[in-house]
């Protein structure tokens, strides 16, 4: 891009200043004319739809201000005027003067004097203004006066610090969360670890039943309910045989070394007397005197 005004420096795109704005020519017919006058080239040999003329050529009077909100934040832009004309900087004017010769002279001397506009010192280039993309300002359209615009940009300024409050509670949760996220996971952790121990020790225990089965195979069911924890239980007419027969095959500190240094579940002597007794009352077809002996024995071993 470069400058149409004949013999600036921004004419050429090598030598042209980044920083300076260029403006395409106005669509007012009268206007566009006297940005041709300024630019000092024939009317003919310049397009307006693409010529362009930079920001050094306008007086400080050809902009205005607006104001533009942006994401809440109020911002200044100057902005070249509807019918701003080129006045600075521009081609030098020129004269020219026709001097008589002399008679012998065949033809005449055309000499060119150029005289320059009042030479002033080179102003400082305006700067460039970033360029804003368009906002919608219908919502804006109530601000016309400073008062408005300042309570505006108070309003503004409090919604941006209850936006950054926000913003650090926000990551205070974040970070909240991420720690309660850590502790679970490692109590999920502890308690898979928990379950699987769990289930060794489960594999390694029997349960009670399967207990039940494997002491059925040597201990009656009265004598398991004792090993279980029961104090007084009814013993079966088996498990009085198995006593007697016991009693009756040894001595009386035999059947107390079984019973209590090792603990073998079996019916006290009384209880086996009294069932050799009732027992002996109602048999019928056995050996009486073979009875009576073996409870005589019993007593002879009761009383040592």
């Amino acid at each position: 891009m470069s400058c149409i005004i004949w013999g600036c420096s921004n004419n050429n795109p090598s030598t042209a200043d980044p920083s300076v704005h260029y403006y395409v020519f106005p669509k007012h017919p009268l206007i566009a004319q006297q940005w041709i006058t300024a630019s000092g080239w024939p009317p003919e040999e310049i397009d307006i739809n693409v010529a362009r003329i930079c920001s050094i050529h306008f007086n400080e009077d050809s902009y205005t201000t607006e104001v533009k909100i942006i994401e809440y934040m109020t911002c200044y832009t100057k902005v070249l005027k509807y019918d701003a004309v080129p006045t600075l900087y521009l081609p030098l004017t020129t004269q020219i003067v026709i001097k008589d010769s002399d008679p012998h002279e065949e033809l005449r001397e055309m000499i060119v004097f150029a005289s320059e506009p009042d030479s002033a010192p080179e102003p400082k280039k305006p700067p460039v203004e970033p360029v804003i993309p368009e906002q919608d300002l219908e919502k804006y359209k109530h601000v016309q006066t400073k008062e408005q615009l300042e309570a505006l940009e108070n309003c503004n300024r409090s919604i941006r610090q209850n936006i950054s409050k926000l913003e650090d509670n926000l990551k205070s949760l974040k970070e909240s969360l991420t720690n309660q996220m850590e502790y679970y996971k490692a109590k999920d952790v502890e308690l898979s670890n928990l379950h699987q121990e769990y289930l060794r020790s489960k594999r390694a225990y029997l349960s009670l039943q399967e207990q039940k089965a494997l002491l059925s195979k040597v201990f009656s069911e009265s004598q398991i309910k004792i090993l279980s924890g029961r104090k007084k239980i009814y013993w079966s007419n088996d498990d009085m045989a198995v006593g007697y027969t016991i009693r009756h095959l040894s001595n009386k500190r035999c059947y107390v070394y079984l019973t209590k240094k090792l603990n073998i579940p079996l019916p006290a002597v009384s209880s086996i007397k009294r069932w050799m007794t009732l027992k002996g009352e109602g048999r019928k077809g056995v050996d009486n005197a073979s009875f009576k002996k073996a409870e005589a024995e019993a007593e002879d071993e009761d009383s040592d």
